[in-house]
């Protein structure tokens, strides 16, 4: 929070999991976006969503298999970064 003069991280994306979750939470400001893509830490309990509504946050936790299973979906997302690194 310090490092952001109190307003907190508009976008917390933690590979930790469970050991950052309560940090996470604290440097979530109002219409924060918090992902989580790792466990690093272990699991996290489940996200209260009354801590998230308390600052219309919101939480994701997206499975890389769920992208990669479909080639064709594969290849379009790979093209899009490609194009979005060339400008």
């Amino acid at each position: 929070m310090q490092a952001s003069s109190g307003h907190g991280a508009d976008l917390i994306i933690d590979g930790l999991g469970q050991q950052a979750m309560t940090e996470n939470l604290s440097a979530l400001p109002t219409f924060g976006h918090w992902v989580s893509l790792g466990r690093a830490s272990g699991a996290i309990p489940t996200v209260d969503p009354h801590a998230l509504l308390a600052k219309s946050a919101t939480f994701s936790a997206p499975a890389v298999l769920h992208y990669t299973s479909d080639p064709t979906r594969l290849r379009q997302m790979a093209d899009r970064l490609r194009q979005a690194l060339q400008m």
